[in-house]
């Protein structure tokens, strides 16, 4: 190996990028869709959005329906899935800047392996592998812009990177990583 990642997506002309409307991007378990209701609600309580809108930190769990979703949050960054045939080299990739996606498709496939990842408190049980990327206020039921992602049931931990690999160029990463079998 040559002290890099694998070159993930190579075959991917373009990566689709997921923005919000200037709020948090939410990823769930599709199952999960119809019991998040966005910005929409009764005035007297706090919306989903709402709740996903207090999220402080750049990821971090939410409720939803019996069981947990994901909050990107912090700021809201246009956000893309870089795929791997191995879990631990595909990221959730959230540009902060650069001057187009070149700079950031190779910065990806040039990530060293042993580059230092933090810890995060999250914690994500995934049942049937398919995740929903989507902006936080739309309704889970009606969605138009998202980008699907899958991921092997399991349990997970979400770790996190801030990349900068130049002046020219930063990107915020998380990755899942699956917690030992009991």
């Amino acid at each position: 190996m040559n002290g890099y990642a694998r070159n993930p997506a190579e075959g991917i002309k373009l990566l689709t990028w997921i923005e919000s409307t200037g709020g948090p991007l939410l990823l769930l378990e599709k199952s999960l869709l119809p019991y998040w209701h966005g910005s929409f609600g009764k005035s007297s309580t706090l919306t989903d959005y709402d709740r996903a809108c207090k999220i402080a930190d750049y990821v971090e769990a939410i409720e939803v329906g019996s069981r947990t979703g994901v909050v990107l949050g912090e700021e809201p960054l246009s956000t893309t899935w870089w795929p791997s045939g191995d879990l631990l080299s595909s990221f959730l990739v959230r540009w902060v800047f650069a001057e187009d996606e070149a700079p950031v498709r190779e910065a990806l496939r040039s990530l060293p392996i042993d580059i230092h990842w933090q810890p995060t408190n999250v914690k994500l049980e995934i049942l049937n592998g398919e995740l929903i990327l989507f902006d936080s206020s739309c309704r889970g039921t009606s969605i138009d812009m998202y980008l699907t992602i899958q991921i092997p049931p399991g349990r997970y931990n979400l770790e996190t990177l801030h990349y900068n690999p130049n002046d020219e160029l930063s990107l915020i990463l998380h990755r899942f990583v699956s917690e030992p079998s009991t």
